[in-house]
């Protein structure tokens, strides 16, 4: 039996969600001293864009994310299953 459902799913952060780099570690990796704070905003944006390039690469997400699916479901045949959550 063929279904005919439509879905679209949309992920962003949780609230106070870390990237899995940290600014510090980032500073130490280019050898940049911590009392050097006048990049930390462009250095905070790359981190976040390098793992936006890898989700989107890998398809996998580094940071934990809120995930909404909308589901059509015209012909009402189609039970969803309860949400069972790791925690």
């Amino acid at each position: 039996m063929a279904y005919n459902v439509q879905y679209e799913t949309k992920a962003t952060p949780k609230v106070g969600a870390t990237e899995p780099v940290s600014l510090a570690e980032a500073k130490k990796q280019i050898r940049l001293a911590s009392s050097q704070t006048g990049d930390d905003d462009l250095i905070t944006s790359l981190i976040a864009a390098a793992r936006q390039m890898v989700e989107s690469w890998t398809g996998l997400s580094l940071i934990e994310k809120d995930v909404v699916c909308l589901l059509c479901n015209p012909c009402g045949n189609i039970e969803m299953p309860p949400i069972v959550t790791g925690k």
